[in-house]
């Protein structure tokens, strides 16, 4: 199931949650010129660093221990692991709605 696309994924997600709270990330067009741009950047770094460390490790583990699940197994464990990034990135996304609306 884990195979060598799923660490290259898991590596870019990684790289670009470092550069993300590093302040070098791709902005849209609707939340470039904001004072909370560079809050943004940062905080969208971290929603990738919560999706992408996790995997990796899961992976990393599936691999040493030679795991051998199935689609629907592996598929559990991940989006269980990915629920703190899906929860961060709504909780930033409502956050950041709200000051444009502002702006």
């Amino acid at each position: 199931m884990i195979n060598g696309s799923f660490f290259i994924f898991c590596i870019v997600w990684i790289l670009y949650g470092i550069a993300g709270r590093s302040g070098i990330m791709l902005v849209p067009k609707k939340c470039r010129g904001y004072v909370w741009t560079e809050d943004w950047k940062r905080s969208r770094g971290t929603a990738y660093l919560l999706l992408g460390v996790p995997w990796l490790l899961f992976g990393l583990v599936c691999r040493v221990l030679s795991l051998d699940l199935g689609w629907g197994e592996a598929c559990v464990i991940l989006l269980v692991l990915a629920a703190p990034s899906f929860i961060h990135g709504y909780v930033i996304d409502r956050r950041f709605k709200r000051l444009r609306e502002k702006d």
